[in-house]
Parts: structure tokens; sequence; C-alpha cells
């Protein structure tokens, strides 16, 4: 699999755990852009609503929202 492809891959899985994912540390280990302009731009909108907890690079689905993860990391793909 090519570096973008492995990035959404652990998106998919990194998002389905608690303590989610660092997307920045993850996109340097596989040399690709993880930050870009559509994603963060969606990270603030699931922020806002809610659905999204940020940490400086980490994300993570809010408790409230897990039932809602298909779309959230859709949203971010």
């Amino acid at each position: 699999l090519d570096g973008p492809t492995r990035l959404l891959e652990r998106l998919m899985l990194g998002l389905r755990t608690s303590e989610g994912l660092d997307l920045q540390a993850e996109s340097e280990r596989l040399g690709v852009t993880g930050w870009t302009t559509a994603r963060r731009r969606a990270a603030a909108r699931l922020e806002q609503e809610g659905k999204l907890l940020c940490t400086g690079d980490r994300i993570a689905i809010a408790p409230d929202a897990w039932i809602l993860a298909d779309g959230i990391i859709s949203s971010l793909a």
C-alpha cells in the first residue's frame, strides 16, 4: 500500500480507540501530509459540533459521538 492509503487505514483504526490518533506523528512516519487543508477544516467543524476531541495533533472521537464514528471518520478521510 502507498503512504496515503496507509495513513487512511491508520486513521480509520486509530479513531476507533479511546486514545485516538496523533495524525501528525503517523503522517511523518509514513512520509505523507496528514493535515491537509480539507482535513483541518473537517476536524475544526467536527470539534465545534462536539463530535471530535482535538488536543494538539491528537484527535479522538468524543465519547458521546461513538455511534457516529463511521461518518466522522469519513469526513476526515
